[in-house]
């Protein structure tokens, strides 16, 4: 057989992003109150004053790293996630942000039922026995 040149029918140039930038959620309730991360499901669990207000601020900073480039959002379908995306999105030119999607593919890792503080402090022990990738939380799922 013949060798062909292949020519890309598309410009693969404008495919690629040319920043992928990554920005956790501002402060939960849980970190000011630990009994709200047993009493409110994880995936609705909001930020505090000072977590949307981190967020706020890491809009400003986003909009000083890209300029005028275009933003494609994604964030996890927690309840926190949402609100920071939501706060960081405002501070933005609308006109730059071409989708917002929650992407379940990025949530945080699962640790399984409501387990004791006594029972997290001796799985996380564990964790790093295992390995932070390789250890899997009782009816839950590995970091990996």
């Amino acid at each position: 057989l013949g060798r062909t040149s292949m020519k890309p029918c598309i410009n693969t140039a404008k495919m690629w992003p040319t920043k992928i930038l990554l920005i956790r959620h501002g402060e939960a309730e849980p970190l000011l109150d630990p009994v709200t991360g047993r009493i409110t499901p994880d995936s609705m669990v909001r930020l505090t004053e000072r977590g949307a207000l981190q967020s706020q601020n890491a809009g400003r900073r986003l909009k000083n790293i890209i300029g005028d480039l275009d933003v494609y959002m994604y964030y996890s379908p927690y309840g926190r996630a949402k609100q920071s995306a939501e706060l960081i999105a405002r501070v933005l030119d609308a006109r730059q942000i071409v989708r917002v999607t929650e992407e379940p593919r990025i949530a945080e890792q699962q640790v399984g039922g409501v387990l004791s503080e006594e029972d997290i402090k001796a799985c996380k022990a564990q964790r790093e026995h295992f390995g932070r990738f390789f250890f899997r939380f009782p009816n839950g799922e590995a970091g990996l």
